[in-house]
């Protein structure tokens, strides 16, 4: 069988589900598939493939997600003689406004011509309540072009139970996002006790605030930000560290280099991930989270916030990770404390932490359902 993956981003570009969609292309490949991956037409993009040899595999030909180009993308899936479309949706990647309605004209050529349709939702709608009359509407509007993929798809996948819950009553089966890059988890005496990480764009306030009175309290910290935050963000991160005089032991970690990063993540000690809670609806950890994925597969200690994304079944408070509330900095402050303070637990969360990955967050065990999700076992 001959697949296609057709995504929006692919490395260099700084993208999760970029980078997710790269790690899937090779491991399947590594699996036998004969697989390609069609994205849109970007000039570093070009020069990557071209640099790693990948001209042949990875085409970057999709000038602009409308109904024009999804006619020509179907044209070179027919002439390339494709079996099988899997794409990676996220309703923003296809649309400026997160209604990509032109995928339907791809999927129902496909289907016509007996070309098998796999999607896998990484996101599949705002929320439908609490955000506002105008995010209600278009969450009405997103979440129905979503089943009308899935009555187009052979099958369907996300990542989480919430948005299986979305995409009902159509069945999706359930694959959690694995670590979009390699990490074996160090020997702990290579650990760095005191090396504390955060996703910048999941930093607030009350993380600096927490690592602060830590200090004051005497204890060595060092708290990285990692990964790309929009510009806005990240000014708003700096203004705070210089106001607050937080430069000695906060920093902004602007390396985006794959291997630099895999070697933050292997030496932390702690990772910190505090989903925002918007209009009192809690979002939570999840394992929609590569981030997360990566920090477990690197056998950190988690401190993070719980809430309708959270699979309270597996994440257990206590065992494989601390669940804080994220606006409270005490609550922050004592945890990390704890971690610091109490060698048997922050064993435990270690082993916890790596266990969940082992058991869920693989890339072997996400390979394994993707097979099946494909009907590449049969």
């Amino acid at each position: 069988m001959k697949v296609l993956i057709v995504t929006n981003n692919f490395p260099p570009i700084i993208d999760g589900v970029g980078d997710y969609s790269f790690e899937l292309y090779k491991r399947l490949k590594d699996k036998g598939i004969n697989i390609h991956v069609a994205i849109k037409k970007q000039n570093e993009v070009i020069k990557y493939i071209n640099e790693e040899g990948l001209q042949n595999e990875v085409f970057s030909i999709i000038k602009k997600w409308n109904f024009f180009e999804c006619i020509s993308l179907f044209r070179f899936i027919t002439r390339s003689k494709y079996d099988s479309l899997c794409l990676q949706y996220v309703p923003y990647s296809f649309s400026k406004y997160g209604t990509p309605i032109s995928l339907l004209m791809l999927f129902i050529l496909c289907r016509l011509s007996g070309i098998k349709v796999f999607v896998f939702f990484h996101e599949v709608s705002v929320r439908s309540f609490g955000l506002g009359i105008k995010s209600s509407f278009l969450s009405i509007i997103q979440r129905t072009i979503a089943w009308a993929i899935c009555m187009l798809s052979n099958s369907v996948a996300t990542s989480i139970d919430l948005y299986k819950k979305f995409l009902f009553p159509f069945r999706a089966l359930i694959i959690p996002i694995p670590p979009n890059f390699a990490i074996s988890p160090l020997n702990n005496s290579f650990k760095d006790e005191n090396l504390i990480i955060c996703f910048t764009n999941r930093y607030c306030s009350t993380i600096g605030s927490a690592v602060n009175n830590l200090i004051k309290k005497g204890y060595t910290v060092k708290l990285v930000l990692i990964g790309k935050a929009n510009a806005i963000k990240e000014n708003e991160i700096i203004s705070e560290i210089q106001s607050n005089q937080f430069e000695d032991f906060i920093v902004v970690d602007k390396n985006f280099d794959k291997k630099h990063i895999e070697d933050v993540f292997s030496k932390a000690g702690i990772y910190v991930q505090l989903e925002p809670e918007v209009n009192y609806i809690k979002s939570g950890i999840s394992f929609k989270s590569g981030t997360l994925a990566a920090a477990m597969s690197a056998s950190c200690c988690i401190i993070g916030t719980a809430g309708d994304m959270t699979n309270m079944q597996i994440l257990k408070d206590g065992i494989n990770f601390i669940e804080v509330d994220g606006s409270s900095v005490t609550a922050i402050e004592s945890s990390i404390e704890n971690i610091f303070s109490d060698n048997n637990l922050k064993q435990s969360l270690r082993a916890g932490s790596y266990t969940v990955y082992q058991n869920y967050l693989s890339w072997s065990n996400s390979i394994n359902k993707y097979l099946n999700f494909l009907n590449l076992n049969e």
